[in-house]
């Protein structure tokens, strides 16, 4: 028996040994991915400043959406989207409480991104569209309630907060992961519960944008 575990063991080891280069490759992956949003922010931050009264007024303004435009001009942003998209190849060799994370904040960037493209649109009033994508409750199932809070209070100060604790939340995920140490039962609990709210969201920026895409063909 003493001769099985320590075969046991040598196995477990040399599993662990084969998988950490692929773990640290995913690791770079998904933060490199996290940092690449900074290349779309001021439309990302502007999007999530508007408010409902201004979408009533504003949305169909030709200045407002040339604003969004150029600032989306600044990138090339369909290549964008795709290559933040591919990370999700990587997604077997992080940890669930990893991927959980790191779809939150992927979520709730694709969001911002998506509201800033609907106001770039120079066809479509996306009132209705920009609503139908919920990002608080992300917030809700993925932050402590202080978080909520701020968001609540301020939505430019509660996202900077939420950005952050999602940012140094993914950082400990990713040391744990590298560490090999097993996520527990609470973890996996709140990685089910957060990823299911990140995957809803993502959901609702696809049906809007795809949406918005055929009322556009329409009009044309």
């Amino acid at each position: 028996m003493v001769e099985l575990s320590s075969a046991g063991n040598t196995a477990n080891s040399q599993i662990e040994a084969a998988l950490l280069p692929h773990r640290i490759d995913a690791v770079k992956s998904a933060w490199t991915a996290v940092l690449n949003w900074n290349q779309v922010s001021a439309a990302t931050v502007l999007a999530g400043l508007v408010s409902d009264d201004w979408i009533e007024k504003f949305a169909s303004d030709p200045g407002a959406k040339q604003t969004f435009d150029v600032l989306l001009n600044d990138s090339n942003h369909l290549e964008f989207i795709k290559a933040q998209g591919e990370v999700e190849r990587v997604r077997p060799f992080l940890s669930e409480p990893c991927w959980a994370i790191y779809y939150a904040h992927y979520s709730f960037m694709l969001a911002r991104f998506t509201k800033a493209k609907l106001l770039s649109l120079p066809e479509v009033v996306p009132v209705d569209a920009i609503r139908g994508i919920n990002e608080r409750e992300l917030i809700a199932q993925s932050a402590p309630e202080a978080i909520l809070s701020a968001y609540d209070e301020n939505n430019y100060l509660g996202t900077e907060k939420y950005l952050s604790y999602l940012k140094e939340k993914l950082v400990d995920e990713f040391r744990e992961s590298l560490s090999s140490s097993r996520a527990g039962e609470q973890a996996l609990f709140d990685a089910e519960k957060i990823l299911a709210a990140a995957e809803r969201l993502a959901a609702q920026s696809s049906a809007q944008a795809s949406k918005a895409a055929q009322v556009s063909e329409a009009d044309a």
